[in-house]
């Protein structure tokens, strides 16, 4: 099964607090449409995909996927459920690298994930 990327897992890493109570994403996509999707929906799929039996899906690939957004409109989306502005920082791939190690992603990790978006 392929999937997209699902914002809950790197929000964790890409999200800090700013002054006056909002929240800040920082990331490195500047205006690119990304495909989105909740983990939960990855889970159903794949629970779904299992309990039709090996018949049905045996030998092929299934390609999931949420909403395709920028980070702006994913910012604009979790202003209005969280109640709070949330702005889009566009940084350098190399700043997002460190960004994400400073909040405690392992550095190999934190590459590769800077990789994937490039």
């Amino acid at each position: 099964m392929l999937r997209s990327d699902d914002p809950q897992n790197l929000c964790s890493f890409l999200c800090s607090p700013t002054e006056g109570g909002g929240l800040a994403i920082t990331c490195s996509t500047g205006t690119a449409k990304l495909a989105w999707i909740a983990v939960d929906d990855i889970g159903n799929c794949a629970a779904s995909i299992l309990m039709a039996g090996p018949g049905k899906w045996a030998g092929k690939t299934v390609g999931i996927v949420g909403e395709v957004a920028t980070m702006t409109d994913v910012a604009s989306s979790l202003s209005s459920v969280l109640g709070c502005p949330v702005k889009v920082v566009n940084v350098t791939d190399s700043a997002l690298e460190k960004t994400m190690s400073e909040h405690g992603m392992p550095p190999l990790i934190a590459c590769e994930l800077v990789n994937m978006f490039a």
